[in-house]
């Protein structure tokens, strides 16, 4: 998944969503503590929350 944010594209997770030996993927953990750092989600209590976003875009992978 691609996350753009200040005009920067960031790649998290991979295509696989794995995080073994060799695979270049972040942990669930990684991921949401990356979002919570770019503001996107929020934790209240146990719960993780989507932040008020300005824009969001889906693109194909392969049509971009």
């Amino acid at each position: 998944m691609w996350i753009k944010n200040n005009d920067q594209l960031i790649n998290i997770g991979s295509s696989g969503g794995g995080s073994e030996p060799g695979d270049s993927g972040m942990t669930e953990t990684e991921i949401i503590e990356l979002l919570k750092e770019m503001g996107i989600v929020r934790e209240e209590g146990d719960n993780l929350h989507i932040s008020d976003l300005a824009d969001l875009t889906f693109i194909h992978q392969d049509t971009n």
